[in-house]
């Protein structure tokens, strides 16, 4: 993996300040990026079926 400069300084810097590694601070980012993904895929296919069932008559309310 390829980081930039900036980018191993602000690790290096992060896993002083929380006495980790900086293979931990970056395992860390890639779950909380993931965990973003699958929460955004989610809000995506529940507005993609809000409301599929709104003109229909045949579905008893409770």
């Amino acid at each position: 993996m390829y980081l930039t400069e900036e980018e191993k300084k602000a690790i290096e810097k992060l896993s002083n300040e929380r006495g980790t590694t900086q293979s931990n601070i970056i395992r860390e980012a890639i779950e909380h990026y993931l965990e973003e993904v699958t929460l955004e895929k989610k809000r995506d296919h529940l507005m993609a079926a809000a409301g599929m069932w709104k003109d229909k008559e045949n579905i008893p309310c409770s």
